[in-house]
C-alpha cells in the first residue's frame, strides 16, 4: 500500500502546479476559441484543488485550550492535538488569555478565529450576570488588541430558541452569602440580597447565610424580562463585533471546528503560501 503524502509534499506539488495554471488561465482568457487548452486548464485546476484539499487536511495544527475551561473538547472530538494555554510570560508566552480555544497551524501561523465554547447554562450565566459579563467584555478587549485574531466566535451548544426560552435552575444557595454578608447592629449577619437576618453561629463568623435561603416562585413578568435582557445583550454583542453561531449541540459544535480550520486554509492557500508574490530575484520593468 503506497504511503500517504505529507502536507509538505502536497505543498511542493501546489507550488509547482500553481504557476502553470496561471499561465494557462491567462492564455485561455486571450484565446477563448482554443477548446483543447481550456480543457487542459480545467483538468489542471481540478488537480490543483485536490492538492490544496489534501494539503489542508494533512496540515499539523495544535489547539490551545484555556486552563479555566471545564468539560473541554478532547483531541478525539476536535481531531487535533490539544495543549493548555500557557499563562502570560514576557519571554515564553507573550500573549494574555483570550478565547477558550485558539489554534496554531504549523508553518503558517495562528488560525484567526478565537473560539468561545458555551453550554446553554454557561451562556446564560455569562450574559446575565453583571460581573461575568464584565469579564467577557474585558476578554473581547484583549481580543481586539491581539493581532493574531480577526474573529471572536461564540460556539453555542444550543439553538437560539432554546436559549431565549431557557429557565435556569432555581438557585439552592444564595450567591451573596460569603462575599456580601452584612453585620447588623445586633451582631447578626444577613444576606443583603434576601434581606433575611441570620445569627452568627460561632466566633469565627463563618456562618453561611444560604442555610436559610428560600427559593422563590417564578414570576411570569420576570421571566419575560429575562428573555428581553438576553436578546438585548446578544444584540449588543453582535454590534460590538462578536460572531454568534448557534450550533444546537455539543457534538455539532466540536464537529464544526476542524472543517472550519481546513476551510480557512483552502480559501486562503494562495496568500498563506505566498503564491501571488513575485520572486525576490525577478526584475520588474
Amino acid at each position: 500500500m503506497p504511503q500517504k503524502k505529507t502536507a509538505s509534499e502536497y505543498e511542493a506539488e501546489i507550488r509547482s502546479l500553481y504557476p502553470e495554471v496561471q499561465v494557462l488561465k491567462a492564455y485561455c482568457e486571450a484565446n477563448p476559441e482554443d477548446i483543447e487548452t481550456i480543457k487542459e486548464l480545467e483538468k489542471k485546476k481540478s488537480t490543483l484543488r485536490s492538492y490544496r484539499d489534501k494539503w489542508a487536511e494533512r496540515k499539523d495544527v495544535i489547539v490551545y485550550v484555556d486552563g479555566r475551561e471545564q468539560l473541554e473538547n478532547t483531541p478525539v472530538e476536535l481531531k487535533y492535538p490539544t495543549e493548555r494555554t500557557p499563562p502570560y510570560d514576557s519571554k515564553k508566552w507573550q500573549w494574555y488569555s483570550v478565547g477558550d480555544y485558539i489554534a496554531y497551524i504549523q508553518g503558517i501561523g495562528w488560525y484567526p478565529v478565537c473560539r468561545e465554547r458555551k453550554t446553554i447554562n454557561d451562556l446564560d450565566g455569562t450574559l446575565r450576570d453583571r460581573d461575568h459579563r464584565k469579564n467577557l467584555y474585558e476578554e473581547f478587549g484583549r481580543f481586539l488588541a491581539d493581532d493574531r485574531f480577526t474573529i471572536f466566535r461564540f460556539d453555542l451548544e444550543c439553538t437560539e430558541e432554546e436559549f431565549y426560552n431557557y429557565l435556569p435552575p432555581v438557585p439552592k444557595t444564595c450567591k451573596y452569602c460569603e462575599v456580601k454578608r452584612v453585620k447588623s447592629d445586633t451582631g447578626d449577619y444577613f444576606c443583603p440580597k434576601t434581606f433575611t437576618l441570620f445569627p452568627s453561629k460561632d466566633p469565627e463568623k463563618d456562618f453561611k447565610c444560604h442555610d436559610g435561603f428560600r427559593e422563590r416562585k417564578r414570576d411570569p413578568v420576570n421571566v419575560q424580562a429575562m428573555k428581553t435582557l438576553r436578546k438585548t445583550i446578544i444584540r449588543q454583542c453582535c454590534e460590538m463585533g462578536m460572531q454568534i453561531i448557534w450550533r444546537g449541540s455539543r457534538e455539532a459544535a466540536y464537529k464544526a471546528y476542524r472543517p472550519g480550520v481546513e476551510e480557512y486554509l483552502k480559501l486562503n492557500y494562495v496568500k498563506l503560501l505566498k503564491l501571488d508574490m513575485v520572486p525576490y530575484n525577478d526584475v520588474i520593468k
